[in-house]
């Protein structure tokens, strides 16, 4: 149970149990419900949205929706790609390219990074059909969820402090599987067999294609890299699921 709380505390804004969410010992074992809590933040989305598409027109719908879900990551996967941006693409060697990412102020990768990813979301799901609005949420939130808890176990943190270091050797392979089967699972069963398929694809594929940027670039992820692929994995769903509605 501490390691689902300690999922929550990392991924959401609800509160948990102190010792919970600072007990690095058990922050490995926590990647493992990962794509729970981003299967309970789709539940939640498509519901809001529900609602919300009955007194207000789709395009406003889809921005709200999408302004909860920020809000309710208290921004950080949007602060971590803006870093990550910034970070990957700062000159110099890789001391200069973690300073970059580390800075609290946002340059102008960090800025375009966003705006493009946010658009991106908001066109996508202004165009996903309403029959497939909550499965495109609810799938999205989880995989893009879940690609996080894969990208700790596949690759070494870039520094020697921060998240992804706290999480250096405690993602167990378990903890790696058990996500991966939700993602399967939770795709599986709300998606057609090609979409889901699609879906899972494109969740690996751009937690691989992210991290291996990042251990080229600054020798490993940090926790700012985690929380872009799950902005740029939860935008590729979307994008996935609007397909044929031109």
């Amino acid at each position: 149970m501490g390691s689902a709380f300690g999922a929550v505390g990392l991924l959401t804004i609800v509160p948990v149990p102190a010792a919970t969410s600072r007990d690095t010992s058990r922050l490995g074992r926590a990647a493992a419900f990962f794509p729970l809590v981003g299967l309970l933040l789709g539940a939640a989305a498509a519901a809001l949205d529900a609602g919300l598409r009955q007194v207000l027109p789709i395009s406003v719908a889809s921005a709200v929706v999408l302004v909860v879900l920020a809000l309710a990551t208290g921004g950080l996967h949007l602060d971590g790609l803006a870093d990550t941006a910034d970070g990957l693409f700062a000159r110099g060697g890789r001391t200069e390219r973690l300073a970059a990412m580390r800075d609290s102020r946002t340059g102008a990768f960090g800025v375009g990074a966003i705006a493009l990813v946010l658009l991106t979301e908001f066109a996508a799901l202004e165009r996903v059909g309403s029959a497939e609005r909550a499965t495109a949420l609810v799938v999205g939130a989880t995989l893009s969820r879940g690609a996080m808890a894969e990208a700790l176990r596949w690759f070494a943190p870039a520094r020697a402090d921060g998240l992804a270091a706290a999480f250096a050797g405690g993602v167990r392979g378990i903890d790696a599987a058990v996500a991966g089967a939700v993602m399967a699972l939770v795709a599986g069963a709300l998606a057609p067999a090609g979409t889901a398929i699609v879906a899972l694809s494109l969740a690996l594929g751009v937690a691989i294609a992210v991290g291996s940027l990042a251990r080229v670039r600054v020798g490993g992820i940090t926790g700012d890299v985690c929380g872009a692929i799950g902005e740029i994995v939860f935008a590729c769903e979307l994008v996935a699921f609007s397909a044929g509605h031109a």
